[in-house]
């Protein structure tokens, strides 16, 4: 089984996901991260918790995205057994944008 961990509606992983799945005969799941907050547990897919106009509901919802995103992460890093294609550790660095900043100015 194949899984891919992005958002709702990525295009690149839409794309990845259709290639997996007419070149091979292997399961491949698309995981959107920013849908947990609406669901009770793990799913293949959910619901977008976009666009709360209440700003104090909308600081709850971006602790619970915060948390279900650790607890995905944990169970990620914990239960998989596979080889990684982009680790989560180093995407997490790769991220960062005071390092892409130092970076690019180290290599003009």
């Amino acid at each position: 089984m194949i899984v891919v961990v992005s958002i709702k509606d990525d295009l690149h992983a839409l794309a990845v996901q259709d290639r997996i799945r007419s070149t091979s005969d292997l399961p491949c799941h698309v995981v959107e991260s920013d849908a947990l907050i609406d669901s009770s547990g793990f799913e293949w897919t959910g619901h977008d918790g976009r666009g709360l106009e209440d700003e104090a509901y909308s600081d709850q919802n971006a602790f619970v995205s915060g948390e279900w995103r650790a607890a995905l992460l944990g169970a990620l890093l914990s239960g998989f057994r596979g080889r990684w294609v982009s680790d989560p550790g180093m995407t997490r660095i790769a991220a960062n944008k005071l390092l892409q900043l130092k970076v690019a100015a180290e290599i003009g």
